[in-house]
């Protein structure tokens, strides 16, 4: 199953990025939608340029403990 990502950017950075969430033919052109919540997290889901699901990552920050986190999970789980 494939998502019409033709209106989504390419990824700006692969730094840290696990390669289960990266396009395997050519990270650079790895699909990314940005949700950004409210409360100050955000959740990316990573495709392949084709729409394919790579997986997604979930970030979170706590501004009174200066704590940070980002977990990453493969289409799979």
């Amino acid at each position: 199953q494939t998502t019409n990502t033709s209106s989504l950017p390419t990824i700006t950075s692969t730094t840290g990025i696990p390669s289960s969430l990266l396009d395997s033919s050519d990270a650079s052109t790895t699909k990314v939608l940005v949700e950004n919540f409210e409360w100050g997290g955000s959740q990316t889901t990573y495709f392949a340029s084709d729409g394919t699901l790579l997986g997604y990552s979930d970030t979170w920050s706590d501004s009174d403990s200066g704590y940070s986190n980002t977990n990453y999970n493969d289409s799979v789980g």
